[in-house]
């Protein structure tokens, strides 16, 4: 009966969390930079033109979330229905860790409850047709996964989950690599859980612990050379899955746009010169302003390449000026980080040298090259160089940046702005709602349909606010209880206590999960701009995640259950009788001594 109830709680939240996600309208953006490139990339990859002619601005973006809108609008799903079914699939995998480790079903069924109807996937910053939502899943399962994956590696569990789990660990890194530029920030955390599952499973090794399947330690010996060998297979499918359809996607755009990269802002040649164009020492540093004019003037005076971008950029009437400022006409008005990349590859593009990608690529190489060799000898000051990625904590004040961190790890645990329900229809003119059709289906194709729909959303409206209200009350106190059960978990490890083994990993990898991306958020809205609220999507989801498995961490070892099977531990040893002559022949082979 109670197995009965439990697949009941299973089934209505999974079903439940699809038709409150299916009611909530799209509400599309009508920036070309965002919603509406996904959605024309997407329209092309399903006309089989990859992602469509080339302009300033069809590689700025990886590939993996157009991929997406087009693979659900290809098997004739809804796009928001096809992100909330990978999000119950990221709480069905959180919850999968927790049934395997700690053999208990109920601490498996509520935290599938509480992940699958967490309302973030139910409000306005996920009614956009954005990428942080999926985004924000990939993440999650990329460390569950992972786990599980180090989990069999460790117990010496079955061969097919072994390449099952890794086989499917380097397909998610290659999804959520390719869906954002910031890609290559899970692999700290990833690296974090691998590394805790295989400090607990030495650490039992070595005591000579005889813990019990319940509590899921390695029985002392259990590292023995078949380890490695697992250990080095699932390394291996894990790059290979991971590195062969991130180098599929280059050799698409190489062969279409002739450069092989997945997106010409995160990597390529772009990204270094404009980290190098940052970095000259000119003039006094103003807050969020990447390249002052000062250190525009200056890079004009060295590189005949930056000169060719003069007349755009110190137009007084650049229309990305105007973002932050009132009056962009003033003189101490000047580019922010989140408009400067797109100002300088505008000018690039009105120069005509952006005509193609190769071309784009060949300009910043120069760019950056002679910004670098004006540094080199003197011509100009520069700050060191660092990863291009990383260039902007050079102009991150240290005490602001610090104090940033720590109020983006507030407003992630808070959910801030991330519960409320869209409030009315963006007026999207018709033309724009046309360009969304081909794929997004769900999207009214009128501004009145749109109005129709938003009406009968707001009926419901209550419904979505009393759960909002629910889960902020809740999530704190999870996430608390989270914190707590890490650190009972911990405390029993190192006393050599029995207690829910290998978890206090998967936690501990959320944990830095949340502590990475609030870092990077910190650092923008240090450096560059305010960030969006639909940037804390995926620390988010990885705090609530963290509140599941960090609170199961701390529960007290389950009793003993002999012979209770596990996909994950080893199978049972079979007897084998001593060979004789007898038995060579299959007869009944004499034990008698």
């Amino acid at each position: 009966m109670t197995a009965v109830v439990q697949l009941l709680l299973v089934t209505a939240a999974a079903v439940g969390s699809v038709a409150l996600r299916r009611d909530v309208p799209v509400v599309p953006n009508v920036s070309a930079y965002d919603g509406l490139l996904f959605a024309r990339s997407a329209r092309s990859i399903l006309a089989g033109d990859w992602l469509g002619q080339f302009n300033g601005i069809t590689l700025a973006k990886g590939p993996g979330y157009p991929m997406f809108i087009a693979a659900a609008r290809w098997s004739g799903l809804e796009l928001k229905v096809a992100e909330q079914l990978v999000h119950l699939a990221a709480a069905a995998a959180v919850a999968l860790a927790v049934l395997v480790v700690t053999r208990r079903r109920w601490p498996a069924v509520l935290g599938f409850v509480f992940l699958a109807l967490d309302p973030s996937n139910f409000g306005a910053n996920s009614s956009d047709v954005m990428r942080e939502n999926l985004f924000a899943s990939l993440g999650v399962l990329v460390l569950v996964v992972g786990f599980l994956t180090a989990l069999a590696v460790v117990r010496r569990g079955r061969w097919v989950w072994l390449v099952t789990g890794a086989v499917g660990t380097g397909a998610l890194v290659a999804g959520y690599w390719s869906t954002r530029e910031e890609g290559v920030t899970i692999l700290p955390p990833l690296a974090v859980t691998v590394l805790g599952v295989t400090i607990t499973a030495v650490t039992a090794a070595r005591r000579g612990a005889r813990t019990t399947p319940a509590a899921g330690a390695t029985p002392a010996g259990a590292l023995r050379r078949g380890t490695l060998l697992r250990a080095g297979v699932a390394l291996t499918l894990v790059a290979v899955t991971a590195l062969l359809p991130l180098s599929l996607v280059r050799a698409l755009n190489e062969a279409r746009y002739g450069v092989a990269v997945l997106n010409d802002q995160g990597e390529g040649t772009f990204l270094r010169a404009y980290a190098d164009w940052s970095r000259v020492d000119a003039g006094p540093r103003l807050l969020r302003v990447p390249i002052t004019e000062e250190q525009r003037r200056a890079v004009y005076a060295v590189s005949p390449a930056a000169r060719l971008l003069r007349t755009e950029l110190e137009d007084p009437t650049n229309g990305w000026r105007s973002f932050e400022c009132d009056q962009p006409v003033l003189a101490d008005c000047d580019y922010r980080g989140g408009w400067m990349p797109w100002a300088i590859r505008e000018a690039a593009e009105e120069a005509g040298r952006l005509d193609t990608a190769r071309e784009g690529q060949e300009f910043f190489a120069a760019l950056s090259s002679q910004i670098t060799a004006a540094c080199d000898d003197g011509r100009l000051d520069c700050a060191p160089a660092l990863p291009a990625s990383v260039q902007g904590i050079q102009r991150a004040p240290a005490d602001l940046l610090a104090e940033n961190v720590l109020v983006m790890l507030w407003d992630t645990i808070r959910a801030t702005s991330l519960y409320e329900p869209p409030a009315g229809p963006v007026d999207v003119p018709r033309e724009v709602r046309a360009e969304y059709a081909p794929a997004v289906a769900e999207l009214p194709l009128s501004v009145r349909a749109a109005q129709e729909e938003m009406a009968q959303f707001q009926d419901d409206r209550a419904l979505y606010e009393g759960l909002a209200g629910i889960y902020r009350a809740l999530v704190p106190v999870m996430v608390l209880a989270g914190v707590v059960g890490l650190a009972i978990a911990s405390f029993r490890a190192l006393r050599g206590r029995p207690g829910v083994a290998y978890l206090p990993a998967l936690a501990a990898g959320f944990a830095a999960g949340v502590v990475v991306r609030a870092f990077l958020l910190a650092l923008i809205e240090t450096a560059d701009f305010d960030v969006p609220f639909r940037y804390l999507l995926p620390g988010y989801a990885m705090a609530v995640a963290f509140a599941v498995v960090g609170t199961a961490a701390g529960l007290p070892p389950r009793p003993r259950v002999p012979d209770e099977p596990s996909p994950l531990m080893p199978r049972r040893p079979r007897v084998r009788w001593p060979r004789t002559r007898w038995s060579r022949r299959g007869g009944v082979p004499d034990r008698s001594g």
